[in-house]
């Protein structure tokens, strides 16, 4: 009976701790200059070490533009940066997931690039969360 009380007790406890897990988010506003222009977001951590869910949402002064938008990630413990492959040609009012695996403590960041062809500064604002 004990034991029964035990594992129960247990099983409640990491249900509990896991229903609390909550996802962490970050907001970003970056400026993607003219003519194949990059921008980046400032490092953050992930203490989560999942799923990123990424919404993107743009603003420019004219016309309807996209950017190329890649995840930056870097290990703590060696300093080593790998990046997700680019997502191409994101428009307003955009989100999706990268996914992968990953083990360690990681921070990230966000990358834009925009295309030889745009002519003007596009505004990038939306929010990241580590889910």
């Amino acid at each position: 009976m004990k034991k029964k009380l035990a594992i129960l007790g247990l099983s409640v406890g990491l249900l509990t701790a896991a229903g609390s897990a909550q996802a962490i988010s970050y907001g970003f506003n970056e400026e993607v200059g003219a003519f194949n222009g990059s921008a980046v977001t400032s490092w953050k951590p992930d203490p989560t070490n999942n799923d990123m869910y990424v919404r993107v949402n743009m603003s420019n002064v004219e016309g309807s533009y996209t950017v190329d938008v890649r995840d930056n990630m870097r290990k703590l413990s060696s300093g080593s940066i790998s990046n997700t492959a680019w997502k191409q040609s994101v428009g307003d009012e955009t989100a999706w997931r990268w996914q992968g695996s990953r083990t360690g403590a990681y921070e990230d960041r966000i990358q834009f690039s925009n295309d030889l062809t745009t002519p003007v500064k596009v505004t990038v604002y939306g929010l990241w969360e580590n889910l």
